[in-house]
C-alpha cells in the first residue's frame, strides 16, 4: 500500500476523471492491483498526469479511480499513447464495464483542528506556506521573490553535485541555468504527493515538468542544444527554515530518467 497522499486543491484547475469499474467480487483485487501497477509503470510518466487514487466498495463489486490531469487536452493525448491503450485493454479484460466521467473540483472541506493541534502545527503550516510561496516564485521566475525567501548563506545539497551550493547568489545562478534550458519548467506543488513537517523542517515531494527548448550549460563550459523533448519527474525536497528564510535544502530527482526523457542519455 502506498504512503503518498494526494492534495485536492480547487484552485489548481485540474480536470478530474472519476472512472467507475464494475467487476466480479472474485476479480476485484486483481483489477485494483492491475490499475495500480499500470499507473506506476506507465501512466505516472505521461505528460499532464497529476495523480490517481483508487477506491473499492465494501462488497467488492466496484473499483473507482479518481485521477487528476492538467487539462482535457492532456487526457486526449494520453488516450493515443500505445502504452496507455495497452493498459486500458488489460483492465478491460478484467472489469465487466467501466464508466469514465470528467469533473471539475469546486471545493474541499476538512475537519476543524483542535486547539492542541493548532499549537503543535502552526509552525509547520507556516513553513509549508513559505515553501509554496517559494515555488510560486520559481514557477513565475521571480528572482526577487525567490531571494526574499532564502538566507544569504543558505546551503543546498543537490542531486549530481559533488559539493553543496552555498549562498543565495550561487543558488540563483543555478536556477538561471535551469530556466535557460527549460523555459517552461514548473513545480506542481498544489498536487504534492507527499508533504510533512516538524517545526522548522519540511519535506515535500511533487511533480516537476519542463521542455528542453533552450540550451544547457555544463560546468566544463560545454553547451548542449535543446532537443524539444519534455520531462515529467518526481521532485523531492527537505528544507530547514529560520524565521521567514530557508537556510538549508536537500534536493533530489531521478537524473538518469530525466536524461532519457529529454534525449541526452
Amino acid at each position: 500500500m502506498t504512503t503518498n497522499f494526494v492534495t485536492l486543491n480547487p484552485d489548481a484547475g485540474y480536470v478530474t476523471i472519476l472512472n467507475t469499474y464494475t467487476v466480479a467480487p472474485e476479480r476485484a483485487e486483481e483489477l485494483l492491483q492491475t490499475l495500480v501497477r499500470s499507473t506506476n509503470e506507465t501512466l505516472q510518466y505521461v505528460p499532464g498526469f497529476v495523480s490517481a487514487s483508487f477506491h473499492m466498495n465494501l462488497d467488492c463489486t466496484q473499483v473507482v479511480n479518481y485521477s487528476q490531469w492538467l487539462s482535457q487536452e492532456a487526457i486526449k493525448a494520453a488516450g493515443t499513447d500505445p502504452k496507455v491503450q495497452a493498459s486500458m485493454k488489460e483492465v478491460g479484460q478484467i472489469a465487466d464495464k467501466f464508466t469514465p466521467i470528467l469533473y471539475e473540483l469546486r471545493d474541499s472541506v476538512m475537519a476543524a483542528p483542535t486547539a492542541s493541534a493548532n499549537t503543535t502545527t502552526d509552525r509547520a503550516a507556516h513553513v509549508l506556506a513559505l515553501m509554496k510561496q517559494g515555488d510560486d516564485a520559481f514557477n513565475s521566475q521571480d528572482y526577487a521573490a525567490m531571494d526574499a525567501g532564502r538566507h544569504p548563506d543558505m546551503i543546498a545539497h543537490v542531486t549530481g553535485s559533488d559539493k553543496p551550493t552555498q549562498g543565495r547568489a550561487a543558488h540563483a545562478a543555478v536556477q538561471q541555468i535551469i530556466f535557460r534550458a527549460f523555459p517552461d519548467v514548473h513545480l506542481h506543488t498544489d498536487s504534492s504527493l507527499i508533504q510533512f513537517g516538524n517545526g522548522d523542517w519540511m519535506t515535500m515531494v511533487c511533480k516537476i515538468t519542463g521542455t528542453f527548448t533552450g540550451e544547457m550549460a555544463l560546468p566544463d563550459g560545454k553547451v548542449i542544444p535543446g532537443t524539444g523533448k519534455s520531462f515529467n519527474l518526481h521532485f523531492s525536497r527537505t528544507a530547514k527554515w529560520e524565521g521567514e528564510q530557508m537556510v538549508e535544502e536537500y534536493v533530489s530527482w531521478d537524473s538518469a530518467l530525466m536524461a532519457q526523457q529529454i534525449g541526452t542519455a
